[in-house]
């Protein structure tokens, strides 16, 4: 399965300060457009830490955030729409 753009935003949209492969590694902790508080994320995380050694600094990152900011993964294209998308679009190659 290819992996899907997405992003990770704060209750207003805003994307937080992460890379795409720490927004991918947080879609698996997260359930797709649900707020959550970062206290949880850093929870749910902290569990997977021992499996991919990149939670470890996602978690240092988020502590930068309140613990009760709410926050939520968005994918950019589901997994739904994405046998619809050309392969220009997710490779972001138009030549």
């Amino acid at each position: 399965m290819d992996i899907l753009p997405s992003i990770f935003l704060d209750s207003k949209w805003n994307p937080l300060e992460l890379t795409d492969r720490q927004v991918i590694l947080l879609g698996r902790v997260m359930e797709e457009r649900k707020l959550i508080t970062v206290e949880e994320v850093i929870r749910r995380s902290q569990k997977k830490e021992a499996l991919f050694p990149e939670y470890k600094e996602i978690c240092e990152i988020l502590k930068k955030y309140p613990s009760s900011m709410p926050v939520q993964f968005v994918p950019i294209v589901t997994s739904e729409e994405e046998p619809y998308i050309t392969t220009q679009l997710k490779t972001d190659c138009l030549e």
